[in-house]
């Protein structure tokens, strides 16, 4: 009998920070974040980049907002789903570190 491994849920179903499966009827929450000018994401609009946060030495996945989403129109380049709001602080925490260190986006 072959084993197989389950399947890893895509990033828009696990929480950015803590990695935890978010149940599809549990509440989320999320956080924007701006590029720089000059980074077109344009070709990956709607997919899940992972983000190598150099400070916590960690990666999250930031979900590259559509042009015509509602978290465009609010100024948000990246999107970032969490799991709670404790999640939310830490990851904000972490991109603002790097952020001050590194001048790579700026929160929303």
């Amino acid at each position: 009998m072959k084993k197989t491994r389950p399947k890893t849920p895509p990033a828009w179903q696990r929480c950015a920070w803590c990695d935890k499966r978010i149940d599809p009827e549990a509440e989320v929450f999320g956080c924007g974040a701006r590029t720089i000018p000059g980074i077109d994401l344009s070709a990956k609009e709607g997919e899940a980049l992972p983000l190598y946060l150099a400070l916590s030495h960690r990666t999250v996945p930031a979900l590259v907002v559509p042009r015509d989403s509602q978290a465009k129109r609010e100024g948000n380049d990246l999107y970032f789903l969490i799991c709670s709001e404790s999640c939310g602080r830490v990851l904000k925490e972490a991109l603002e570190r790097d952020k001050e260190a590194f001048g790579i986006m700026s929160l929303n």
